[in-house]
This record gives C-alpha cells, sequence and structure tokens, in this order.
C-alpha cells in the first residue's frame, strides 16, 4: 500500500494504491477550500469490489478524513 501527495498550480493530487492498483482524488481550490468530484477512496474501492469492510473503515478514517493536501498546499504558498 502506498499513499502520496502531490501539490499543483491549482490545488493538489492524493493517490492511494491497493493491491496494485492506483485509486487518485484530484483537488481544485476553490473560494471556499478545495473540491474534487473523485470519490472517496474506500468508495472507490468498494466499487472495484473490494468487500474488506475493515480496510474500507481503516482507509476512511485514516486517509479519506484528513486534510494531508490542503496542508501541502498551504505549507508550499507559505514557505516556497
Amino acid at each position: 500500500m502506498k499513499y502520496a501527495v502531490m501539490t499543483t498550480e491549482n490545488g493538489f493530487i492524493e493517490e492511494l494504491e491497493v493491491y496494485g492498483k492506483t485509486y487518485r482524488k484530484e483537488w481544485v481550490e476553490t473560494d471556499c477550500g478545495f473540491s474534487t468530484n473523485d470519490g472517496e477512496f474506500n468508495e472507490q474501492l468498494a466499487e472495484d469490489g473490494i468487500e474488506d469492510e475493515q480496510l474500507l473503515d481503516e482507509i476512511w478514517d485514516r486517509i479519506d478524513c484528513i486534510d494531508v493536501g490542503s496542508d501541502m498546499c498551504k505549507i508550499e504558498k507559505e514557505l516556497m
């Protein structure tokens, strides 16, 4: 499993690799913060047929519910 955050010119991209497949959420900065049209990672995995509820819950709790991407954008704007 691998999780990565990459800042972009107008937001950030989160990628999660699970079981050899990469899932992605692309966020764009708006007047109210950041917005994405991509589903949460746990939803994307469930749509792919992953039924391990413990794994889906942990991904929700530890990845989907955190703000690492927006924090990275703030750091980049303030310090770079």
